[in-house]
């Protein structure tokens, strides 16, 4: 159903708007290698508005739109007594658009890195997680006990 708006200038404008958005779980863990990165996967689906989100792990969007993207990891090295250097990133059609870069100190327990960003899709773009650490590991899935850290969400904004 359109819906009408104001938008700049006060002109009005329709909207065709079906909404959009998903909500993604981890829900096993993923082994890391060293300086490789790894496409997360979030297999465990909450929701999906819209039949956007391509189990396990890849968000395409149906319609053109500014959306609001984040993930989340929860990760420990397998040598807990060394730092680790650590990127989570959000690419969209193979093209870096967002990123967080961390360090795992010994000490301070698993590290829980969140990246997000609102960015304009296009219908069909592939929007996907990745990490990588510079030790080996793994990440964690998400529990009520955890915090539900490692997950994957977008949504579409009004626009």
């Amino acid at each position: 159903m359109p819906t009408s708006s104001v938008g700049p200038g006060g002109n009005n404008t329709q909207c065709e708007c079906i909404p959009s958005g998903f909500r993604a779980l981890g829900t096993a863990i993923q082994p890391v290698a060293a300086n490789v990165p790894l496409r997360v996967l979030y297999p465990g689906v909450e929701f999906d508005l819209n039949n956007e989100y391509q189990i396990p792990a890849t968000f395409v969007p149906n319609q053109r739109g500014m959306y609001s993207i984040t993930a989340s990891v929860a990760f420990n090295p397998n040598n807990l007594n060394v730092t680790s250097s650590l990127t989570l990133q959000i690419l969209v059609n193979n093209v870096l658009r967002a990123t967080d870069n961390e360090s795992f100190v010994p000490g301070i327990g698993t590290s829980n890195l969140a990246v997000t960003t609102i960015v304009e899709l296009q219908a069909g773009d592939r929007v996907e997680v990745f990490f990588q650490s510079s030790n080996a590991g793994r990440i964690f899935p998400s529990s009520p006990f955890a915090s539900m850290a490692t997950h994957f969400e977008a949504g579409r904004l009004p626009s």
